[in-house]
């Protein structure tokens, strides 16, 4: 018998097209109101199946009962499969009702760990995610990121030598660095505390030399594959917290330095590390230390925006979150985690892990 999908369209479009894929029909129907006419676009751009979109009132009842009688006279004698999971509520009760009468029809929804829930049987069933469709779906391609297995081996011990440097003088480390990368054409810096840093072309390296409080020169020739954008763009700290993120069983996924353009193909917003979770995506922002709260608030939003409303948002800094940062992050349903405090870089990956467990067990509160 033909398959006919009719599905729900509304602001969210990651939930309509997982259930598309899920069924698998001949023919796709989707039901938006004016205002969500170019979600259904996309969604039927991301599809190969022929689909048609018809406009619904969203609010008025009398209209979208009459339009919903009309549908299923029409779909009668063909097999229907129902998704009510996006779209207005009336839209959700009328197609309820309605189908639900009718024999041939099965309706379900698709929650926020991209389950499927059927209305007949009472089950659910876990579903294929693609994160390259999500973010399609939402009008944003990630075309521009770094995978987690491009790093290699020298890059992970170029981090302990960072982290050694930074634990002798956090200072001139922090005026160094900053300043090699201000300054794009200088190859030495120096500070007035004797401290320098050169880069050294033969070698392809970093050379520290800087001293501790108490006046010991220490020094250390920096060289891995990535080692400008772990020393001079602060990407020691996100590779150090992919490694631990990638500890993580549930972790299928990871893409460092996430660039999401705009239409002119100009940067348009960075996240530091998205994870793949295999049922939806975690976003994770990572800053050595907060100076501003308001951090808080962009990262929610780029993740809203990027990652819709099933995205999970992950706050990690190296040292102590002040008390109003913390309550920024609650107030933005945001997770936060400082390696300082719970025992440093080694110590601390099961603590992330088990943080990650207990919050991915629910669903985000819309």
């Amino acid at each position: 018998m033909f398959r006919i999908h009719v599905t729900l369209v509304g602001g969210q479009p990651a939930p309509v097209y997982t259930g598309i894929v899920h069924t698998m029909p001949d023919k796709v129907i989707m039901i938006c109101s004016e205002q969500t006419f170019q979600e259904a676009k996309r969604i039927q751009q991301e599809i190969s199946i022929p689909a048609e979109i018809q406009i619904f009132d969203p609010i008025d009842l009398i209209l979208i009962e009459e339009q919903t009688y009309l549908l299923a006279r029409e779909l009668v004698d063909y097999s229907i499969s129902v998704n009510i999971s996006g779209g207005t509520k009336p839209w959700g009760y009328y197609l309820t009702v309605i189908f639900g009468k009718l024999p041939n029809a099965e309706i379900f929804y698709v929650d926020q760990n991209n389950c499927i829930w059927s209305f007949k049987d009472k089950k659910k069933e876990s579903l294929i995610f693609r994160m390259d469709s999500l973010f399609r779906l939402y009008g944003n391609p990630l075309t521009q990121y770094t995978s987690f297995n491009e790093f290699e081996n020298s890059d992970f011990e170029a981090i302990e030598q960072i982290r050694r440097i930074r634990r002798r003088n956090n200072r001139d480390f922090f005026f160094l660095t900053d300043a090699f990368g201000r300054n794009k054409d200088s190859d030495s810096i120096s500070l007035n505390s004797g401290s320098t840093l050169k880069w050294i072309d033969d070698e392809e390296s970093y050379l520290f030399r800087i001293y501790d409080k108490f006046g010991t020169l220490h020094t250390t020739l920096l060289h891995s594959k990535n080692i400008y954008n772990l020393l001079i763009n602060s990407g020691w700290f996100e590779l150090e917290v992919a490694y631990m993120l990638s500890r993580w069983s549930n972790v299928e996924e990871l893409r460092l330095n996430c660039i999401f353009p705009d239409k002119s193909n100009s940067p348009k917003n960075e996240i530091d590390i998205i994870a793949d979770i295999g049922s939806k995506l975690l976003f994770v922002e990572c800053k050595t230390q907060v100076k501003n709260d308001t951090d808080v608030d962009k990262f929610k939003s780029a993740v809203s925006n990027y990652g819709g409303s099933s995205s999970k948002a992950l706050f990690v800094t190296d040292a102590p979150m002040k008390p109003k940062t913390k309550e920024k992050c609650i107030d933005n349903n945001v997770l936060a985690f400082s390696i300082v405090e719970n025992g440093g870089p080694v110590n601390c990956v099961k603590k992330i892990i088990d943080l990650l467990d207990s919050e991915f067990s629910h669903t985000n509160p819309r």
